[in-house]
Protein backbone atom coordinates (compact mmCIF):
# COMPACT_ATOMS: atom_id res chain seq x y z
CA UNK A 1 0.00 0.00 0.00
CA UNK A 2 1.26 3.41 -0.88
CA UNK A 3 0.54 6.85 0.49
CA UNK A 4 -2.64 8.45 -0.77
CA UNK A 5 -2.15 11.91 -2.23
CA UNK A 6 -4.67 14.65 -1.53
CA UNK A 7 -7.35 14.81 -4.23
CA UNK A 8 -6.06 18.11 -5.61
CA UNK A 9 -2.63 16.50 -6.18
CA UNK A 10 -3.91 13.41 -7.99
CA UNK A 11 -3.32 14.00 -11.66
CA UNK A 12 -2.03 12.73 -14.95
CA UNK A 13 -1.21 14.68 -18.08
CA UNK A 14 -4.86 14.20 -19.11
CA UNK A 15 -6.54 15.37 -15.90
CA UNK A 16 -7.07 18.97 -16.95
CA UNK A 17 -8.64 17.99 -20.28
CA UNK A 18 -10.83 15.34 -18.68
CA UNK A 19 -11.97 17.73 -15.97
CA UNK A 20 -13.03 20.20 -18.67
CA UNK A 21 -14.78 17.38 -20.54
CA UNK A 22 -16.62 16.42 -17.34
CA UNK A 23 -17.77 20.01 -16.80
CA UNK A 24 -19.06 20.12 -20.36
CA UNK A 25 -20.76 16.74 -19.87
CA UNK A 26 -22.49 18.04 -16.73
CA UNK A 27 -23.69 21.19 -18.50
CA UNK A 28 -25.13 19.22 -21.45
CA UNK A 29 -26.58 16.14 -19.73
CA UNK A 30 -28.94 15.33 -16.93
CA UNK A 31 -26.76 13.98 -14.14
CA UNK A 32 -27.37 12.94 -10.57
CA UNK A 33 -26.64 15.20 -7.68
CA UNK A 34 -25.72 15.15 -4.05
CA UNK A 35 -28.20 17.06 -1.95
CA UNK A 36 -26.62 18.87 0.97
CA UNK A 37 -28.86 19.91 3.85
CA UNK A 38 -27.13 21.90 6.53
CA UNK A 39 -28.99 22.93 9.65
CA UNK A 40 -27.25 24.74 12.49
CA UNK A 41 -29.07 25.47 15.74
CA UNK A 42 -27.61 27.44 18.59
CA UNK A 43 -29.21 27.83 21.98
CA UNK A 44 -28.16 31.11 23.51
CA UNK A 45 -29.49 33.19 26.40
CA UNK A 46 -29.02 36.31 24.29
CA UNK A 47 -31.56 37.62 21.82
CA UNK A 48 -30.05 36.51 18.55
CA UNK A 49 -30.69 34.33 15.58
CA UNK A 50 -30.73 30.74 16.77
CA UNK A 51 -31.05 28.73 13.58
CA UNK A 52 -29.66 28.78 10.05
CA UNK A 53 -30.41 26.32 7.28
CA UNK A 54 -28.92 25.93 3.86
CA UNK A 55 -29.80 23.51 1.07
CA UNK A 56 -27.48 22.94 -1.84
CA UNK A 57 -27.28 20.56 -4.75
CA UNK A 58 -23.96 19.51 -6.27
CA UNK A 59 -23.93 17.63 -9.59
CA UNK A 60 -22.28 14.22 -9.38
CA UNK A 61 -21.45 11.94 -12.29
CA UNK A 62 -21.38 8.24 -11.49
CA UNK A 63 -18.17 6.18 -11.97
CA UNK A 64 -19.69 4.29 -14.90
CA UNK A 65 -20.39 7.47 -16.86
CA UNK A 66 -16.99 8.94 -15.97
CA UNK A 67 -15.31 5.82 -17.34
CA UNK A 68 -17.27 6.13 -20.59
CA UNK A 69 -16.34 9.80 -20.77
CA UNK A 70 -12.65 8.87 -20.48
CA UNK A 71 -13.07 6.12 -23.09
CA UNK A 72 -14.76 8.53 -25.51
CA UNK A 73 -12.33 11.40 -24.88
CA UNK A 74 -9.13 9.36 -24.98
CA UNK A 75 -9.77 6.06 -26.81
CA UNK A 76 -6.04 5.62 -27.46
CA UNK A 77 -5.26 5.06 -23.76
CA UNK A 78 -4.38 1.65 -22.46
CA UNK A 79 -6.91 0.07 -20.12
CA UNK A 80 -4.92 0.71 -16.93
CA UNK A 81 -4.49 4.38 -17.88
CA UNK A 82 -8.23 4.66 -18.50
CA UNK A 83 -8.98 3.29 -15.04
CA UNK A 84 -6.42 5.61 -13.43
CA UNK A 85 -7.78 8.69 -15.20
CA UNK A 86 -11.36 7.68 -14.51
CA UNK A 87 -10.61 7.28 -10.79
CA UNK A 88 -8.94 10.69 -10.60
CA UNK A 89 -11.72 12.55 -12.42
CA UNK A 90 -14.43 10.82 -10.37
CA UNK A 91 -12.64 11.57 -7.08
CA UNK A 92 -12.15 15.25 -7.99
CA UNK A 93 -15.91 15.67 -7.69
CA UNK A 94 -15.48 15.27 -3.93
CA UNK A 95 -13.72 18.65 -3.88
CA UNK A 96 -16.91 20.29 -5.17
CA UNK A 97 -18.92 18.62 -2.40
CA UNK A 98 -16.43 19.86 0.21
CA UNK A 99 -16.44 23.40 -1.19
CA UNK A 100 -20.24 23.57 -1.31
CA UNK A 101 -20.64 22.19 2.21
CA UNK A 102 -18.04 24.52 3.68
CA UNK A 103 -19.62 27.46 1.85
CA UNK A 104 -22.99 26.59 3.38
CA UNK A 105 -21.49 26.20 6.85
CA UNK A 106 -19.61 29.50 6.69
CA UNK A 107 -22.60 31.36 5.31
CA UNK A 108 -24.87 29.94 8.02
CA UNK A 109 -22.41 30.66 10.83
CA UNK A 110 -21.86 34.15 9.51
CA UNK A 111 -25.60 34.81 9.81
CA UNK A 112 -25.83 33.30 13.28
CA UNK A 113 -22.79 35.11 14.61
CA UNK A 114 -23.59 38.44 12.97
CA UNK A 115 -23.87 40.30 16.33
CA UNK A 116 -20.19 39.42 16.93
CA UNK A 117 -19.05 40.74 13.52
CA UNK A 118 -16.82 37.80 12.55
CA UNK A 119 -14.42 38.45 9.67
CA UNK A 120 -13.10 36.00 7.09
CA UNK A 121 -9.81 35.78 9.00
CA UNK A 122 -11.76 34.55 12.04
CA UNK A 123 -13.36 31.76 10.02
CA UNK A 124 -9.99 30.86 8.51
CA UNK A 125 -8.35 30.61 11.94
CA UNK A 126 -11.23 28.53 13.34
CA UNK A 127 -11.13 26.22 10.31
CA UNK A 128 -7.38 25.69 10.62
CA UNK A 129 -7.71 24.84 14.33
CA UNK A 130 -10.54 22.40 13.67
CA UNK A 131 -8.63 20.81 10.79
CA UNK A 132 -5.53 20.37 12.99
CA UNK A 133 -7.65 18.48 15.52
CA UNK A 134 -9.17 16.11 12.97
CA UNK A 135 -6.15 15.79 10.62
CA UNK A 136 -4.78 12.63 12.32
CA UNK A 137 -8.13 10.89 11.83
CA UNK A 138 -8.59 11.97 8.22
CA UNK A 139 -5.01 11.22 7.18
CA UNK A 140 -4.90 7.85 8.92
CA UNK A 141 -7.54 6.36 6.61
CA UNK A 142 -5.85 3.74 4.47
CA UNK A 143 -7.00 2.19 1.23
CA UNK A 144 -5.44 -0.54 -0.84
CA UNK A 145 -4.65 1.55 -3.90
CA UNK A 146 -3.50 -1.49 -5.84
CA UNK A 147 -7.09 -2.75 -5.91
CA UNK A 148 -9.03 0.49 -5.69
CA UNK A 149 -10.61 0.26 -9.12
CA UNK A 150 -9.80 -2.63 -11.39
CA UNK A 151 -11.52 -4.22 -14.35
CA UNK A 152 -13.56 -6.62 -12.20
CA UNK A 153 -15.02 -3.77 -10.19
CA UNK A 154 -15.84 -1.88 -13.38
CA UNK A 155 -17.58 -4.84 -14.97
CA UNK A 156 -19.50 -5.46 -11.74
CA UNK A 157 -20.49 -1.79 -11.65
CA UNK A 158 -21.41 -2.00 -15.33
CA UNK A 159 -23.66 -5.01 -14.66
CA UNK A 160 -25.27 -3.35 -11.64
CA UNK A 161 -25.82 -0.15 -13.62
CA UNK A 162 -27.54 -2.09 -16.40
CA UNK A 163 -29.73 -3.92 -13.86
CA UNK A 164 -30.86 -0.62 -12.34
CA UNK A 165 -31.62 0.88 -15.75
CA UNK A 166 -33.54 -2.24 -16.76
CA UNK A 167 -35.54 -2.12 -13.50
CA UNK A 168 -36.35 1.57 -14.01
CA UNK A 169 -37.44 0.90 -17.58
CA UNK A 170 -39.75 -1.89 -16.41
CA UNK A 171 -41.11 0.36 -13.66
CA UNK A 172 -41.97 3.09 -16.18
CA UNK A 173 -43.96 0.62 -18.32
Amino acid sequence: MKEIKPINQRRTKFTSKLTDDLSEYISKNKVGSIEIELDIRMNTPFPALSQASKSLSVPMVDPHSVMHLVMDSLPELEEKEMFTNSDIVFEKQALLVMEATLYAAIQSLSSLLQPYFPRSADFEEAFKKALCRIRPIIDSLIIDTENSFDENKFSTTDEKFNEIIQFLTQEEE
